[in-house]
């Protein structure tokens, strides 16, 4: 079996060809926009699982927003992937996050271990993301 160990939502992801290291440019938990509708992004999502069996483990993530009106929208899902170490990072490029809406939107991030995933999605994640709204600064007059 697997579990998500952590994931969080960035602007960018870098990882070192030397020593393998990541790191996790800006952390995103909220953006502002003056008007609707607008995109935030690209992001990325940058997550690391831990299996808890010896040998391979098919699986298949998804990440879906929510918005604050209950829709959901599918953001991305994955073709089966195949886990055989025990730690093991995914890193996903969202191409932007469609909002139509200001307010607490919410990142789920699921997975499933059946091949096909047909209603046998587990939730291993929920990263919350608010949407402000910015009001429109005057131009700023000059004086003749």
């Amino acid at each position: 079996m697997i579990r998500l160990v952590w994931a969080v939502l960035c602007r960018d992801i870098l990882t070192d060809r030397e020593t393998n290291s990541v790191s996790y440019i800006h952390a995103i938990e909220e953006g502002a926009a003056t008007q609707l509708p607008t995109r935030i992004g690209p992001v990325s999502l940058g997550t690391l699982w831990e299996m808890d069996t010896q040998g391979p483990e098919p699986c298949i993530a998804r990440a879906v927003l929510s918005v604050p009106s209950g829709q959901e929208i599918g953001l991305l899902q994955t073709g089966v992937l195949t886990f055989t170490n025990p730690r093991h990072r995914l890193h996903f490029r969202l191409q932007g996050l469609p909002m139509t809406a200001f307010g607490r939107h919410e990142i789920r991030l699921e997975f499933s271990q059946t091949t096909p995933a047909t209603d046998t999605w587990q939730r291993a994640a929920t990263l919350p993301f608010s949407l402000r709204r910015l009001l429109p600064t005057p131009k700023t007059q000059q004086t003749q």
